[in-house]
């Protein structure tokens, strides 16, 4: 969640100062659906849940959903060459991260900044052959696996689906984030040309 946990808080701090000193800037991360977890006392004993900070109480009102701001990130697959400098991704599976923003207002002025959140959603919600066919589980598997991305804060890495699961969450991050970046560039420039990438440097 926004702000939680060491390095998130630090970030929202960073965040909260460069709106209250007048900076430009953008902030990015990703829109877990649960935090790290809820601690509750029963029977003396501390016990772990699901932090369900999206869908519990009110949810969370202060988040626009951009529906109209949405990368494709590919996993897995490899690499060809298609004809003499050029290249083509094959293979492997499309995860779609959308943005949900976040507004961050500076201290007594009107600079108000942006925290954008990435959610891995699933370009094919269901396969209804596998549905129609009483595999319901299968029907819904790639959903489930594309959404398990940015499910929860800190997965365990202890193992090997822990650490791909991590692996992918910063794949996810630094792809759609930079795809941002550069459409924003290149939104603001009008264009493709590549000698105006020669000022990119001079934004970042």
């Amino acid at each position: 969640r926004p702000g939680h946990g060491g390095l998130g808080r630090l970030a929202a701090c960073f965040m909260d100062s460069l709106a209250t000193l007048n900076y430009p800037a953008w902030g990015y991360g990703l829109r877990y659906t649960y935090g790290i977890f809820t601690q509750k006392v029963v029977d003396g004993y501390q016990v772990e849940t699901a932090d369900a900070w999206l869908t519990g109480g009110n949810g969370y009102p202060w988040e626009v959903e951009r529906k109209d701001v949405v990368y494709p990130v590919r996993f897995y697959g490899e690499v060809i060459q298609v004809g003499y400098k050029k290249y083509k991704w094959t293979g492997g599976e499309v995860v779609m991260a959308q943005a949900y923003d976040n507004l961050v207002p500076g201290y007594r002025t009107n600079n108000t900044l942006s925290i954008r959140l990435w959610s891995a959603k699933t370009p094919h919600e269901m396969d209804l052959a596998a549905f129609n066919a009483g595999e319901y589980g299968r029907a819904f598997e790639n959903k489930v696996r594309t959404e398990t991305i940015t499910s929860v804060l800190y997965p365990n890495d202890h193992h090997y689906n822990g650490k791909e699961l991590r692996l992918k969450q910063q794949f996810l991050f630094v792809s759609a984030t930079l795809q941002d970046i550069l459409n924003r560039f290149k939104r603001r420039h009008f264009g493709k040309n590549l000698e105006l990438y020669a000022q990119l440097s001079n934004e970042a």
